[in-house]
């Protein structure tokens, strides 16, 4: 099969940090197999052991694992061929496993760890979350070194449902698995959180809002030219002094009373002079930003307990996993993150390991991912090479995050633009199909302006 150019130029640039965007049916497994297999003929790497490539799943591991043994039988490296299966060639939660086993003595891991399943994982999850619950609303909870009094765990139950019925709204149990999934997945923990201090003046926003009220009302009286509008005027007056009188009376200082009495209020329906019209839609507006700061005023001592008990539930998540001796996919990642930024006799070990790394489906990594692989790839990353998704940065509906993608691939821009190679070729769709495509993508107005949107 002849190579094209985007490919050949991939296959035979080993000795700098690449970046190819390539798309579904572009011939991504195939570059990457003869650019292994091309590395330890040519010499430019001493074997397959030599070689760290990260796939996205466990299926397109074996694929290439597969088809690099097959390559390099066909170049009748044998030897080579036989040392494939145990070669570092899998998912970036397989290498991390690896990593950890090697120095589970260091690392105060179980070497014969398991590593969860997905079910697994989450009915573990549940447990904890559901002792938490539990024992915080039998007022039993034991918080060390954390500010939480019985009074916040009240207001909150209050405010939030304990558990999650059907198809309910945020429950304080879905809440704490959010946030214990956010925590576990950073290298910081519950320490990557910050709750800000939140200073917004209820008084001053809800005195803001009764303002426009006002003078929407005294517009309505003016203009006259509608019996239901009018009588809204009306009563809308009435209202708005009894709210100022109630807040004067002592219930400003909370956001949470301040809110159910600016909920009385309802905003007219936009019919009227175009001045009114204009009223009107500036009221919507002030409503709204006042509502969302309020809101998050109110939430705010919620959610410095949400945090809380989500530190409690995490510990015992943790320790449920660690009697069972099991890791999640969270925790290989974490902790083989740690393992090569916070040991430096570890990290030595996988400095000049490999003279060949390479990333696959580089676009669904995230920065933590990113900064340990790139500690595996030699000075600057000199020894790494990227593939990404090129329709992921641009068809947003996939709903993926290419921030990171996208800042690796300016900075190998701004060292060398050659060095980001194109596979634009789809050997996997027949020519009329893309034809059919690219007519429809060329016509925005068939699925609304934003379909193509980067914003």
């Amino acid at each position: 099969m002849a190579l094209k150019p985007g490919q050949e130029k991939c296959i035979n640039t080993l000795d700098r940090s690449l970046v190819v965007a390539a798309g579904a049916g572009s011939g991504k497994t195939f570059t990457l197999t003869k650019r292994i297999v091309h590395a330890i003929q040519s010499g430019a790497v001493d074997g397959i052991d030599r070689v760290c490539a990260i796939t996205f799943t466990n299926k397109a591991a074996g694929e290439l694992k597969s088809r690099i043994k097959a390559e390099l039988r066909a170049c009748g490296l044998h030897d080579q061929a036989l040392k494939v299966d145990e070669s570092w060639v899998s998912t970036i939660h397989g290498m991390c496993a690896r990593i950890l086993r090697s120095h589970a003595v260091e690392l105060d891991i179980d070497p014969m760890f398991v590593m969860a399943d997905t079910t697994q994982a989450q009915a573990l999850m549940d447990a904890a979350i559901d002792e938490v619950l539990t024992n915080a609303q039998a007022g039993v909870l034991e918080v060390q070194d954390m500010q939480l009094c019985a009074d916040d765990v009240d207001a909150l139950f209050a405010e939030y449902p304990a558990r999650s019925f059907g198809m309910r709204g945020d429950s304080v149990e879905s809440m704490l698995q959010t946030l214990m999934n956010a925590a576990g997945s950073s290298e910081r923990g519950f320490d990557a959180f910050v709750v800000p201090e939140n200073r917004v003046n209820a008084a001053s926003l809800a005195y803001a809002l009764l303002d426009a009220f006002e003078s929407l009302a005294a517009l309505a009286q003016a203009e006259r030219k509608n019996e239901a509008r009018e009588a809204w005027a009306a009563s809308t007056e009435q209202l708005v002094a009894e709210i100022r009188d109630n807040l004067q009376k002592g219930i400003a200082d909370d956001a949470l009373s301040v809110l159910k009495e600016l909920d009385r209020l309802e905003v007219p329906k936009k019919v009227g002079s175009a001045t009114y019209k204009a009223h009107v839609e500036e009221t919507l507006v002030i409503r709204q930003e006042c509502v969302m700061e309020l809101r998050l005023a109110a939430a705010a001592r919620h959610l410095k307990t949400l945090v809380c008990l989500a530190r409690c539930a995490s510990d015992s998540f943790a320790a449920r996993k660690r009697r069972a001796g099991i890791l999640d996919n969270n925790d290989l990642l974490v902790l083989a993150y740690r393992a090569v930024s916070d040991y430096p006799h570890i990290a030595a070990c996988y400095e000049d390991k490999f003279q060949l790394v390479m990333v696959d489906e580089f676009q669904d990594t995230d920065q933590m991912q990113v900064d340990m692989i790139k500690r595996l790839a030699g000075p600057d990353a000199c020894r790494l090479c990227t593939v990404g998704d090129a329709q992921q940065s641009i068809y947003r509906f996939r709903g993926a995050d290419v921030s990171v993608y996208r800042r690796h691939l300016e900075h190998v821009k701004s060292g060398n633009a050659d060095d980001v190679i194109l596979l634009p070729d789809n050997f996997r769709s027949h020519a009329d199909v893309l034809s059919l495509v690219d007519r429809v993508f060329e016509r925005p107005q068939m699925f609304g302006g934003s379909f193509m949107s980067l914003a």
